[in-house]
């Protein structure tokens, strides 16, 4: 191996040389930028939060959307239901019926009740209205259990079943409204709560009118009814003269052997008395009357759909 011998001079500035070339190559190399980095990151967090805003920003109006679909929907629904044709069960009567009705309401300022009669066909379908003897105030009917009795053989011998005339109760209001009182309500549980089936219908003076359907048998049910005249049906003419007469055959003012010597009956208090005579809860005349079946089988199925 051969070595160089500088001079002293030499050698300084061969070293200062050196130096000089590892400084500038040392320099020359690429030097990080304390902010490039920090920069680039802080560029991806925001990026990262951007998307993140966006996606959710996404689901919440995804979300929105999904909730005002289904209110949407339910609210078709709702709309849907309410155009649904009407499935209640109808109580009709023939223009005769209803002109009799109509009649014995106006022909005095008391209330007054009696049985529908109905076709054999169509238990629904009133065709004719029958008065039995009845102590009647403003307030208040009380009917009187012998003449019950007597109404209902005459129509078993007439040939009539029991359904056609002993399960609608009608009465009168002389008031404006026809829907029915406590009284009314609780005659309708005591003496009609033993039958199959039985309908409650009430007209007011002003031509309002209620009517309820009951089953109280089987699967049990209660239904408010449609009314109508039904002029499609053949029907007798107006008698006004025999109404008038089967109207004061029937209809007395309150007998003082059934009220308390000097009451008043046309006190407002008067209305807590019993609307039918205490003999004939007694009595109860319907039971004699149930033994048969209600209708025909099919007649009972197409009842019942009616009511779902």
């Amino acid at each position: 191996m051969k070595v160089v011998r500088l001079a002293p001079a030499a050698n300084v500035l061969f070293a200062a040389t050196t130096a000089n070339t590892l400084f500038v190559q040392t320099a020359s190399e690429p030097v990080p930028d304390a902010t490039t980095i920090p920069a680039r990151r802080v560029g991806l967090r925001v990026q990262s939060a951007a998307t993140a805003s966006v996606e959710n920003a996404s689901m919440t109006t995804t979300a929105h959307s999904v909730a005002k679909k289904k209110r949407k929907n339910h609210n078709r629904s709702r709309q849907q239901r309410s155009r649904r044709p009407s499935h209640r069960p109808t109580i009709r009567f023939t223009p005769h019926a209803w002109a009799k009705l109509l009649y014995l309401r106006d022909a005095g300022d008391t209330e007054i009740g009696g049985f529908a009669v109905t076709s054999p066909a169509d238990l629904l379908l009133v065709e004719d209205v029958r008065l039995v003897r009845q102590q009647c105030t403003a307030v208040t009917v009380a009917f009187e259990d012998a003449s019950v009795a007597d109404f209902f053989d005459e129509q078993v011998d007439a040939g009539l079943k029991p359904e056609q005339f002993g399960r609608i109760w009608l009465h009168t209001h002389p008031g404006s409204s026809a829907e029915p009182s406590t009284i009314d309500e609780e005659t309708f549980d005591r003496c009609f709560g033993s039958s199959d089936w039985s309908v409650m219908f009430i007209l007011a003076q002003t031509g309002e009118t209620y009517a309820r359907l009951r089953f109280n048998v089987g699967p049990t049910a209660t239904r408010t009814m449609k009314v109508e005249v039904d002029y499609s049906t053949p029907f007798a003419k107006t008698d006004g003269e025999a109404w008038l007469a089967e109207y004061d055959a029937n209809v007395t003012a309150p007998s003082p052997s059934y009220y308390s010597e000097g009451e008043d009956w046309e006190d407002e208090s008067f209305a807590s008395r019993p609307c039918v005579d205490q003999r004939m809860v007694e009595h109860d005349w319907f039971e004699r009357f149930d033994a048969e079946p209600l209708f025909p089988e099919h007649e009972e199925t197409r009842w019942l759909a009616a009511l779902d």
